[in-house]
């Protein structure tokens, strides 16, 4: 398989070791790597990481083959819908990552282009929802859902029957209580504890969380 990933930024190369990792377990399953991203200042960087990678500074100069499967690494919920949506205009799929250190229950369900990173926990039942990154350590509780494009930072937490809406960014060392809803285009700020349900379009701090409304991104 051919695959590509959506821009070249910290959190890139991070997932293209996650790739070494699996490869390296897998003996050999990709065949061609395209790193895409407007700005390539890290490219030396990432070949570092691997030779055999091909730079491109375009979604739309990634080649048309029915092989080539794509992830998007960026950190930023909007940055990863954003791309997401040009990729399905360009009919291109999205396959998921999971790194070998991670553990996901039988019963969660990983939906296409999430991002499971090492010592991450998704625990029975939860749902990842397409295009979701899952940093590394951070825990997702029983029953939980994370909508698409979200992004769980280093050591966050949701507790059991959380709700996590689209677009929504959870800060490093961050907690959602159990049966807390957290609303679409939303941020918990780092080392916050959410024990209410916020709207959408909200930014809250501290513990207990407490914020106010915001506006960004496209109201989808």
């Amino acid at each position: 398989m051919n695959i590509a990933l959506i821009c070249a930024g910290d959190h890139g190369m991070e997932t293209l070791n996650y790739l070494n990792d699996i490869q390296h377990a897998k003996k050999n399953i990709f065949k061609k790597i395209y790193i895409v991203d407007k700005n390539l200042k890290k490219s030396k960087l990432f070949k570092k990481i691997n030779k055999n990678i091909i730079l491109i500074n375009s979604i739309k100069k990634i080649p048309k083959n029915s092989e080539i499967k794509a992830n998007i690494t960026a950190g930023d919920p909007i940055i990863r819908e954003n791309a997401y949506i040009q990729l399905k205009k360009k009919g291109i799929d999205l396959f998921t990552i999971i790194h070998p250190t991670s553990y996901v229950a039988k019963t969660a369900l990983i939906k296409k282009g999430a991002i499971i990173g090492p010592k991450s926990v998704i625990a029975p039942f939860s749902v990842i929802e397409d295009n979701v990154l899952i940093n590394s350590a951070a825990i997702v509780g029983h029953h939980s859902k994370i909508g698409k494009n979200s992004v769980l930072s280093p050591n966050a937490f949701t507790g059991g029957h959380a709700k996590v809406g689209k677009c929504a960014f959870l800060g490093a060392s961050s907690c959602i209580m159990p049966n807390t809803r957290m609303g679409n285009y939303s941020k918990l700020s780092a080392c916050s504890v959410l024990y209410k349900n916020i709207n959408n379009y909200y930014l809250v701090h501290g513990n207990p969380a407490k914020g106010k409304r915001m506006y960004i991104g496209s109201k989808k």
